[in-house]
């Protein structure tokens, strides 16, 4: 990790844990010339509100850029007033028409923060049972939300937009495959079983503790393939703090991540945390593999928020992570990106067995456009593999497939 990277992880421990020892010490004086590239580095992964208390002159020395860093944080601050002042307005449409939900991220992890502001939120999530669907997608049309399609390949939600605040309404959590009903099952039972969270004056029901953040694992692995950032790795080491000492992982989540392929995944994530972000008190992660645990720090690092530091190269990277032994594997991500992207093949269903065609024309021309050449397709090729190593070293489904929990879980 370079020492834009290690700054950043000290400072994620110095906002929430006062610089707990553990993490590997690295935090720049005022005058340090790294200042400008860890707040790049902090927006890249929508986590530069995470440590605004500590954007003093006393810190950082340079006026322009201090100011610059607060501007950011003031529009964070506006944001998530916007987004749960509107998540108030849908916790209130659906208690009163008696349609049992729970909010999902965002604010569902933000309980765990010391400070709400410090964790960004873009929208809103809900999670529904699959019969509720339809009467929650007429409830929020008839409360003022236009649906709208999204650009994303998404079977999981419906989308709906009012005034700007998205709303993501889930028939299930995004990397539960359909046909997982027992994992399904248990999802649908914490809505039934959700507790009621507060944050500051808004309230809301959101998932048990230990189905709260299997959510947030399910999560991260969900996008992993593509690019997870700091934000969903910080919102998971928060729930750990929070909730799972030794006893309770052992007793209560162990078991659920072990079910569904997760336990070494959950081990190595948590044991990042601590090495890099100053994660104290929690279970025992020693027998995580620690160049597995350096490996992912560093991958997490490079991607960014979904990615967002890779672009189209890092979407070239999961190609090549699918397709490096499995060219099947390839065109069904081909194949599910066209069917999102392609209109012709919504409206006509002759076309649809085509749309990997589609999807791979297009990213063709983008890779084109952002003139990328044989030697680097041959460099993020590597990197794919080098992905799908990292992956199958997590114990991970390289296709993202979870297990099924046992009945009765």
């Amino acid at each position: 990790m370079n020492d834009t990277g290690r700054a950043v992880c000290a400072l994620i421990n110095r906002s929430i844990f006062g610089g707990a020892p553990g993490a590997q010490p690295f935090f720049p004086d005022a005058q340090s010339p790294l200042w400008p590239s860890v707040l790049d580095e902090l927006t890249a992964h929508r986590i530069h509100s995470l440590p605004e208390r500590l954007v003093t002159p006393e810190t950082v020395a340079d006026g322009e850029l201090r100011a610059k860093w607060l501007r950011l944080c003031e529009d964070d601050r506006i944001k998530v007033l916007r987004v749960m002042a509107m998540q108030q307005r849908v916790v209130r449409m659906f208690e009163e028409a008696g349609l049992p939900f729970v909010i999902i991220k965002g604010s569902a992890a933000s309980v765990y923060y010391p400070q709400p502001f410090m964790r960004a939120m873009g929208d809103i999530d809900l999670l529904v049972k699959q019969a509720d669907l339809d009467r929650a997608a007429k409830l929020l049309e008839e409360g003022g939300f236009s649906p709208y399609e999204s650009e994303e390949a998404v079977s999981h939600h419906l989308s709906f937009i009012r005034d700007g605040v998205e709303v993501e309404l889930h028939r299930r959590i995004g990397g539960v495959s359909p046909d997982n009903t027992a994992l399904l099952a248990l999802f649908e039972r914490g809505i039934d079983e959700r507790v009621n969270a507060r944050l500051g004056s808004f309230s809301f029901p959101m998932l048990p503790p230990m189905l709260n953040g299997l959510c947030l694992l399910i999560h991260i692995n969900q996008h992993l393939r593509v690019g997870i950032g700091l934000r969903q790795i910080v919102d998971w080491m928060m729930f750990a703090s929070s909730e799972l000492d030794q006893e309770t992982f052992s007793k209560s989540f162990r078991p659920l991540a072990a079910s569904l392929g997760m336990e070494r995944f959950a081990v190595a994530v948590t044991a990042m945390c601590k090495k890099y972000l100053g994660l104290g008190s929690c279970f025992d992660t020693s027998g995580a593999d620690e160049t597995v645990v350096d490996e992912l720090a560093e991958y997490i690092m490079n991607k960014g928020n979904f990615g967002h530091k890779t672009g189209s190269r890092g979407r070239v990277a999961s190609a090549a992570l699918r397709g490096a032994s499995n060219p099947f594997g390839l065109i069904k991500l081909l194949q599910k990106g066209g069917l999102s992207r392609w209109k012709a093949a919504k409206k006509h269903p002759i076309l649809r067995p085509f749309a990997w065609i589609y999807q791979l024309r297009c990213s063709m021309r983008e890779l084109k456009k952002n003139r990328v050449s044989s030697k680097e397709m041959r460099l993020l090729r590597r990197d794919g593999l080098r992905q799908r190593r990292l992956i199958e070293e997590l114990g991970l489904d390289i296709d993202n497939k979870l297990h099924s929990p046992p009945e009765g879980e």
